[in-house]
C-alpha cells in the first residue's frame, strides 16, 4: 500500500518578539577545537542582554499543497516596525496579529543584541541599517511603444535606474 502524503495545516504558533534560545545553545566554554577550528567566532562577554533572545523580522508564508502552492512573505519595516504583505506585486499594511497563522512555513529571526530594540531600530541602528547604505536612485517607469507606432521595431519594454551619487 502506496503512503500518501499530506500538508500538514496544524497552526504551529510562534513569539514575535523575546524568543529565547539560550536553553537550545551550547556551554561557550573553552574546549580543545577552539584552538584549530577556521571557524573561530568573535570574542565576547556571556553575559551581555540579547545575546540569546532573537525577534522576528519575516515571515515566508505557504499555501497550497505540497505539490503546488502560493507564497507570500510578511516583513517588517526596520525603520518604523509597521509589518507588510508582500504577495507578488501587491504590498499592504497588516496588523501584528495577522503574522501568525496556519501558513506560516520559514520564519527570520534576528538576534537582538545585532539588531536594537524589539520594536523600531533605534536612531544609531537606524542609520547602520543596510538599506541606508544603498545608493540613492531615481526610478524611471518603461517606455511603453504602442505596436503601430513601432514601424518594424521589436516590442520592447525598457526599465532605466539611474544612480544618485549622494556623498
Amino acid at each position: 500500500m502506496a503512503s500518501q502524503r499530506v500538508k500538514l495545516s496544524t497552526l504551529v504558533e510562534f513569539p514575535i518578539y523575546g524568543l529565547d534560545m539560550s536553553k537550545h545553545i551550547a556551554s561557550r566554554g573553552k574546549s580543545h577545537h577552539d584552538q584549530w577550528s577556521p571557524w573561530k567566532r568573535r570574542d565576547y562577554n556571556e553575559d551581555r542582554d540579547g545575546d540569546t533572545i532573537y525577534d522576528l523580522h519575516a515571515v515566508v508564508n505557504h499555501i497550497g499543497s505540497l505539490s503546488s502552492g502560493h507564497y507570500t512573505a510578511v516583513c517588517k519595516n526596520p525603520v518604523t516596525a509597521d509589518w507588510y504583505l508582500h504577495d507578488d506585486e501587491r504590498v499592504k499594511l497588516i496588523e501584528q496579529e495577522e503574522i501568525v497563522n496556519k501558513s506560516a512555513y520559514i520564519l527570520f529571526y534576528q538576534r537582538r543584541s545585532l539588531g536594537g530594540a524589539a520594536g523600531a531600530c533605534s536612531s544609531q541602528a537606524r542609520t547602520e541599517h543596510w538599506v541606508y547604505r544603498m545608493p540613492a536612485f531615481d526610478y524611471v517607469p518603461p517606455k511603453i511603444r504602442h505596436p503601430a507606432n513601432m514601424s518594424g521595431e521589436a516590442n520592447s519594454l525598457s526599465t532605466t535606474c539611474q544612480v544618485r551619487q549622494t556623498r
